[in-house]
Formats: C-alpha cells, sequence, structure tokens
C-alpha cells in the first residue's frame, strides 16, 4: 500500500479466485483500519519468544504497530507502542556496528524480525540475491548496482563512526556500497545474509520520533543519542523540536543505509518531493517529481486481469 495506494483488500479465504473479479481498490484509511486492528489481535495472540529463528514474536508485531502509527502521524500511538518494545527488554543494541550483519552473529539480540536465507543448501536455492542486487555493476557476475549509497551521504559520515567502515565500502573507481549484505562464496544469487525487516536501532529512532512530535525532546535525544553513542559519536547538539527533527531523519540515513527505509522515511515526514528535486538539481539534472511521482504505476497486468482496477494519475 505505502508503494501502490489503494489497493483490493480482501479478508476472506477462498480457494475460488473468480469470487474477487470485479473488486475495486479499497482506501487506504480502510486498509491501515485492519492492518491496525490484526496487529492488535496478533500482539494479544503470538508468543513472547519463538524457538526458532525467524518466526514472528509478539516484540516483532508490537514494533511493526508502532511504526504503522507514526507512519499515519498517530505519535501517541506509535510512542505507546514503541515504548513498549524498549520497556520489555527483549532486544538491545549490539555493541558494535560491524557485528550485526556478519553472518556468524546473524539474529543476535537488535534483530526483532528477518526473513531467513542460507548459502549452500538445496543446491543453493535457499540464499538470496540481495548481495547481487546491490553491489555496483562490473564488481561480480550479475551484479545489479540497486540502491547504491550516493556520494553525498558518503561523505557526510564522520570518519569517526563506527558504522563507516563496517557499513560502507567504495570500489577502485570511488562508487560507494553497502557491505551489509555478505558476498556468497557459491553462487552471487545464493547469498546468506538474511534480510533484515525490524532491528532495534530503527525501533529506537522511530521512536525517538515519535517522542520529539509529542513535545517530549529529552526522551526523544536519548533514544537518538544511543544510537549516536553505540557508533562511537558523541551526543547530538540539537536542542529544540526542529533540529532534533533534523537529527533524527539524518541518523536513520547513517543507521539504516541500504536496509529499504529511506524513501518510506521520505514520504512519512513529507520530504520526498522537496529532497528528490533537489538531488536532481545538485547532479545537473532537470528531471523534477510531483505528487502524480509518490506512488508507483499499477503494473499492466493487474489491469488486465480485473478492468475494475483503476491506474494511479500520471501514468
Amino acid at each position: 500500500m505505502r508503494l501502490y495506494g489503494d489497493v483490493p483488500l480482501v479478508i476472506e479465504e477462498t480457494s475460488n479466485p473468480n469470487d474477487f473479479f470485479g473488486q475495486e481498490r479499497t482506501p487506504t484509511t480502510d486498509v491501515y483500519t485492519r492492518i491496525i486492528t490484526d496487529l492488535d489481535e496478533a500482539i494479544t495472540v503470538l508468543p513472547e519468544n519463538q524457538s526458532e529463528a525467524g518466526r514472528v514474536t509478539q516484540i516483532a508485531a508490537q514494533s511493526l504497530l508502532g511504526k504503522v502509527h507514526l507512519t499515519l502521524g498517530n505519535y501517541g500511538e506509535a510512542t505507546n507502542h514503541l515504548s513498549a518494545v524498549k520497556a520489555s527488554g527483549k532486544h538491545t543494541l549490539v555493541a558494535n556496528p560491524a557485528d550485526i550483519f556478519t553472518l556468524e552473529n546473524e539474529n543476535n539480540e537488535e534483530i526483532i524480525f528477518a526473513v531467513q536465507f542460507e548459502s549452500g543448501l538445496n543446491g543453493n536455492s535457499e540464499g538470496s540475491d540481495l548481495f547481487q542486487q546491490t553491489a555496483p555493476s562490473g564488481t561480480v557476475n550479475g551484479a545489479k548496482g540497486h540502491s547504491l549509497p550516493t556520494v553525498s551521504l558518503y561523505n557526510l559520515f564522520d570518519q569517526s563512526d563506527l558504522r563507516f567502515d563496517a557499513f560502507l565500502g567504495t570500489t577502485d573507481e570511488g562508487i560507494p556500497f553497502s557491505r551489509k549484505y555478505k558476498e556468497p562464496t557459491t553462487d552471487p544469487r545464493d547469498g546468506g545474509s538474511n534480510f533484515i525487516v525490524l532491528r532495534y536501532a530503527d525501533v529506537l529512532l522511530m521512536l525517538a520520533e515519535a517522542q520529539n512530535e509529542t513535545g517530549n525532546t529529552q526522551a526523544a535525544l536519548e533514544n537518538l543519542n544511543a544510537v549516536r553513542n553505540r557508533a562511537g559519536l558523541p551526543n547530538a547538539v540539537a536542542n529544540n523540536q526542529t533540529d532534533i527533527r533534523e537529527a533524527i531523519a539524518l541518523e536513520r540515513r547513517f543507521e539504516l543505509i541500504s536496509e529499504g527505509h529511506r524513501w518510506f522515511d521520505l514520504l512519512r515526514t513529507n520530504q520526498a518531493i522537496p529532497v528528490m528535486n533537489a538531488w536532481f538539481t545538485e547532479q545537473g539534472r532537470s528531471t523534477r517529481i510531483d505528487e502524480n511521482d509518490l506512488l508507483m504505476p499499477i503494473p499492466q497486468s493487474q489491469i488486465d486481469t480485473d478492468p475494475a482496477i483503476t491506474q494511479n494519475l500520471g501514468y
């Protein structure tokens, strides 16, 4: 829904796909209502712990619900749920940022929910192609060069930031890339790195954002600084709501680089259009985006399958 906007909401199981032809796209407000209902229920029925890695827990549902409320601007609700995650003591920050993404330390105490992958199993069919997708073109067989950090972001890093060498590298040509997804030894499409959906550092930064928006700036700084201090950095110098808001947004760029959050952060904070257009200007490009570019086009195959599905404006 964050990608396409209104989507068909199907909540009844069916064995006959013909039952749902002609269903139009459901308004996002109604879909969010259902998401919140589902997550509220999940929190009451999921176990606190799982014996098998990759299975969802009560804390994972509560973390996701906090993110949903933050997305909707329900800062009080977001604060309540994310504070509960923190107070649970179930997760903590890994002491050294370099240890978060190692294959030997997967599913560590910082990971709240991650999609599991393993290299070298079942004919190399259980791995992920994340490394191949995010490796700079020409560096490994089939490298796609997707989600590469910008040079400007690379240059923003403080050299004393422990995340700098742990999270980033550069090619011989000076192209930044992420070190978070590890190169497989079997096949470029058979990586062993899990895809992290939720981790504790994200929760702390979301909590800081929600607290700051409700005027609790001191609590916001405490959670922001926990992430900064883990990276070997001093406390943020921000001391008012506006400056703290900007500091949190920047810290999310550093901490969550190449984890798939940036675009949704820009959408949530209404910064997508000004930030993207400023970047195009910086790059000397004439490209500009507007409100019609904030959603992806509905795949034509979906419209061809069911004409009740309409296209987004601008496409």
